[in-house]
C-alpha cells in the first residue's frame, strides 16, 4: 500500500505558516528568528522545512534543557521544523582589502546612520548605511549595517541619516509635523513600494549635500590641521550643523548652511579647523523619457527611452537608471527595469507635446470613454461624440471632441507647468480647470463669448497632471491640446550651463500576454555610481559619493504635500 502524497505547499502559504511560527516565538530570547530551507537529514537535504534559528545551542543535554532547547516543535502546521545555532558574527579585526564596486537596485549605501544611545534619546556616534532590504512577508522596509556600527544587540533604536543632537531633534519636529513619507506623498496612485525608496533617497540627499564636497568634513580637517613626522595624532572629533531642508527631496536643487568643526588631538597640542558655507545639493538630473509607441497588446515589448541631462556625471556609467513600470489601477504591480547606457532610436516629442485635432478614424468608430490618444487620456459621462467642426477664424474643418454637458470632460495628462487648450463653442463660454495630481484647482481660463470661433487657452501652474473642461452648454468642442515637456535647464543653476551632460539610457518591459488593457505608468530614478578603480587613492575615491538619488521623483505643492509625479505614460489595449 503506497503512502498518501501530502499536497504541495504554496509560497504564500509557507510564508503565512513560517510568520505564524515567528510570532510565536518572538519573546523568546534565544530565538534570532524562523526562516523557511532545506531539512537536512544527516547532513543531506530531505525536503523542506522550517529553521528555527537560535544564539546558543549547548551540545550537553544539560544545557538543552536549561534553555528550553527541547520545547520547539519538531512539526508546526504540517511542515518539518528543524532548530539551528545560528550565532552574532564578531569581527576578528579590522577589515582590510581594495575599495570595490556593484551595482544594485535600490542602490542606497553610503549614507550614515547612528544607534540612539541606551540612556539619550539622541546619537553618540555614527557610521555607514549598508543597503535597504524589505520584509518579504510584510513589506516593511529594513535596514542592513556592521556590528561596529549598530553593535550586537537587538531591538535597539537607529535613524539614518545621521546628525548632531540639535539637528536631530530639528530633524524629528518636521517628520512629527508632516508624519511618515507615506502620509504626505500623495497621489491618486502612489505605488507603496517606491515610499521607501524616496525616503531613503531624502534621507541620502541631504547628507550629501551637508556632508560631502571635495573633501567630506574628516579629510578636509585632516588637510587642515596637517602634523609633522614627530607627532602622533591621538584621536579626532567632527562636529556638523546642517540646516535641514523643509523638503529634501531627491534631485531638487537647494542650499543648506553648513558648519564644519573638526578638532585633532595629537601628542602635542589640540588642533582645531572651522568652516561656514552654504552648499549645494549638486546631484541634480532632469529625465525626458519616452516610449516606442502609446499603444500596446498584451505579449509585446515596450521599448523605454530616458535621456538623463545632469552637470556632476562625466560618463554615462556614472549613473544607475532604473525604470519602476506599473499599471495605474494596480500600483503594487512595479515591474522594475535596469536600464543601459546606449542610444535609443526612439524619436522624442518636441519641447510642447500636442494634437490639433481627433483622430479623423473617431468621426465613424464606435466610441466609449475612456478615449486615449497618445499621452492623453479623455473621460467623461456618456458616450463619446467626435464631429467634423468648421469654425470661422480657422480654415477648414477638425474633428473635436464635444464637451459634455454632465460633468464636463476630463483629460488626464503628464505633470507639467504649462498647457495650451483649443476650444470652440456656439452656445456657452467654456472653462478649463486645471489641477494638481491631489485634485485640487490650481489655475483656470475661460473662453471669450464669441460663438464658432476657436480660441486657444493658456494655464500656467505649479504642477498640473490634469484638466476639466466645463461649460458650452452641450455645444462646447475640444479641438487641440498642447502639454509643455519640462525644460531641460530648468533644474540646473544658471552657473554651470557649459557643463551640462546628455546621456541616453534605454531598456524594455514584456508585458504578459494576458496583460489586460489599461494605463502604465514609469517613474525613473537616477543614482550616483562610485566608479573608483581598486587602488584609487582614498582622497579621490571618497568624492565619488554611490547611491545619491540626482533625479526628481516628486514634487512639493504646499506645507508637507509631496506628491509623485510620472516620468510617462502608455496604454495597454
Amino acid at each position: 500500500m503506497s503512502k498518501p502524497v501530502k499536497p504541495r505547499r504554496s509560497a504564500r502559504e509557507i510564508e503565512t505558516i513560517r510568520l505564524a511560527l515567528a510570532r510565536s516565538l518572538r519573546d523568546d530570547p534565544n530565538v534570532i528568528g524562523v526562516g523557511f530551507g532545506a531539512n537536512l537529514v544527516d547532513g543531506r537535504p530531505r525536503g523542506s522545512a522550517l529553521i528555527i534559528d537560535l544564539r546558543v545551542m549547548p551540545e550537553d543535554e544539560s544545557g538543552r534543557e536549561k534553555l528550553g532547547i527541547d520545547r520547539y516543535p519538531d512539526e508546526y502546521e504540517g511542515l518539518p521544523v528543524r532548530v539551528e545555532a545560528a550565532p552574532m558574527a564578531k569581527p576578528d579585526a579590522a577589515p582590510t582589502g581594495e575599495r570595490g564596486g556593484r551595482q544594485e537596485d535600490p542602490l542606497l549605501g553610503g549614507t550614515s546612520t547612528a544607534v540612539l544611545s541606551d540612556f539619550l534619546p539622541f546619537p553618540t556616534g555614527y557610521g555607514t548605511l549598508g543597503g535597504i532590504c524589505f520584509d518579504t512577508g510584510t513589506g516593511r522596509a529594513m535596514a542592513l549595517s556592521n556590528a561596529h556600527v549598530w553593535g550586537e544587540e537587538t531591538a535597539r533604536e537607529v535613524i539614518q541619516p545621521w546628525m548632531p543632537v540639535d539637528e536631530y531633534v530639528e530633524g524629528v519636529i518636521k517628520l512629527l509635523s508632516c508624519g511618515p513619507i507615506t502620509s504626505y506623498l500623495a497621489d491618486t496612485t502612489p505605488p507603496s513600494g517606491l515610499t521607501a525608496v524616496l525616503a531613503a533617497g531624502a534621507a541620502g540627499a541631504w547628507t550629501a549635500a551637508a556632508a560631502a564636497d571635495d573633501a567630506d568634513p574628516s579629510r578636509w580637517g585632516q588637510g587642515e590641521t596637517a602634523v609633522d613626522g614627530g607627532t602622533v595624532t591621538q584621536a579626532e572629533r567632527v562636529r556638523l550643523r546642517a540646516e535641514v531642508p523643509a523638503n529634501p527631496m531627491p534631485g531638487h536643487p537647494y542650499v543648506t548652511a553648513t558648519d564644519w568643526q573638526y578638532t585633532r588631538v595629537t601628542s602635542a597640542a589640540d588642533l582645531a579647523a572651522a568652516i561656514a558655507e552654504d552648499r549645494r545639493n549638486v546631484h541634480v538630473t532632469v529625465k525626458n523619457v519616452v516610449t516606442e509607441r502609446q499603444q500596446y497588446s498584451g505579449g509585446e515589448r515596450v521599448r523605454i527611452c530616458a535621456d538623463i541631462l545632469g552637470f556632476q556625471a562625466r560618463r554615462a556609467r556614472d549613473h544607475f537608471v532604473v525604470a519602476r513600470c506599473f499599471p495605474l489601477d494596480h500600483p503594487e504591480r512595479i515591474v522594475t527595469r535596469v536600464l543601459r547606457p546606449g542610444p535609443c532610436g526612439i524619436e522624442r516629442p518636441d519641447r510642447w507635446e500636442c494634437f490639433d485635432a481627433m483622430p479623423r478614424q473617431w468621426l465613424s468608430d464606435a466610441l466609449s470613454f475612456p478615449l486615449h490618444f497618445g499621452v492623453f487620456r479623455f473621460d467623461g459621462a456618456g458616450e463619446p461624440i467626435v464631429r467634423s467642426i468648421e469654425v470661422a477664424n480657422v480654415a477648414g474643418a477638425s474633428a473635436a471632441l464635444r464637451i459634455p454637458l454632465d460633468g464636463g470632460l476630463g483629460v488626464e495628462i503628464l505633470p507639467t507647468r504649462r498647457v495650451r487648450v483649443d476650444v470652440s463653442h456656439t452656445f456657452l463660454p467654456v472653462t478649463v480647470l486645471a489641477r494638481d495630481p491631489i485634485g485640487r484647482v490650481v489655475t483656470q481660463a475661460t473662453s471669450g463669448a464669441t460663438q464658432g470661433h476657436r480660441e486657444t487657452l493658456e494655464l500656467e501652474g505649479t504642477v498640473i497632471s490634469r484638466l476639466t473642461i466645463v461649460g458650452g452648454g452641450g455645444e462646447g468642442w475640444l479641438h487641440g491640446l498642447c502639454v509643455d515637456r519640462p525644460k531641460f535647464s530648468d533644474m540646473f543653476p544658471d552657473d554651470v550651463p557649459d557643463q551640462i551632460r546628455i546621456f541616453s539610457f534605454t531598456g524594455q518591459l514584456d508585458l504578459g500576454l494576458r496583460e489586460g488593457p489599461g494605463r502604465w505608468g514609469i517613474v525613473v530614478s537616477v543614482q550616483t555610481v562610485d566608479n573608483s578603480p581598486p587602488g584609487t587613492d582614498p582622497v579621490t575615491a571618497a568624492q565619488n559619493i554611490a547611491g545619491i538619488m540626482s533625479a526628481p521623483m516628486t514634487a512639493q505643492l504646499a506645507g508637507c504635500v509631496t506628491v509623485l509625479l510620472l516620468d510617462h505614460a502608455f496604454d495597454v489595449i
